[in-house]
């Protein structure tokens, strides 16, 4: 790559393709980004159980954005070893984040992904009534559907509530 920038810097021509603008990185990005993400739903289908953890939050624009992360027991064959995977799938924007509507775009996510809801085995969120709500709650509609699907509240999330109101009682 040195190599390469120190050629294109030398040139006399400026009109020769270097593939060092803006749009031809993101495209490079893009693709390689879109591989790997290949093989990581390669890893997940062939292990078949897996869990999902969500979190939700704006951005700079105020756009609500969703974090998605699976977790899964893969089998590698050339070591022969069972290995534990987490992986960040990346960021969607969410449009309703009350329990239902983050349920249809988890629903409507796994099945982009080809992944079967079925094979869903642990879910976990931050303590959000919209998350655990026992009624409305996004954990509460995948359980309806799949009642091998257990929550486990995020244990970062509780922490930082515990936390939150430790210092509270401080002062």
């Amino acid at each position: 790559m040195s190599e390469h920038l120190h050629r294109v810097q030398m040139s006399e021509k400026k009109n020769i393709s270097h593939y060092l603008g803006d749009q031809i990185q993101n495209e490079i990005i893009s693709i390689i980004g879109d591989a790997i993400k290949k093989k990581i739903l390669e890893m997940l289908h062939s292990s078949k159980y897996y869990s999902i953890i969500l979190d939700t939050t704006p951005d700079i624009s105020h756009t609500e954005q969703s974090t998605i992360v699976i977790r899964f027991v893969y089998h590698n064959k050339s070591r022969n070893v069972a290995e534990i995977r987490e992986h960040f799938l990346g960021f969607q924007s969410v449009t309703d984040t009350i329990g239902v509507g983050l349920f249809e775009f988890i629903i409507n996510h796994l099945k982009l992904m080809n992944n079967n809801i079925s094979d869903l085995r642990g879910e976990s969120y931050d303590n959000g009534a919209n998350m655990c709500g026992r009624h409305n709650g996004h954990q509460q509609k995948i359980l309806e559907i799949n009642l091998r699907a257990s929550f486990v509240p995020c244990a970062a999330h509780s922490l930082n509530l515990v936390v939150n109101d430790a210092a509270k009682i401080s002062f």
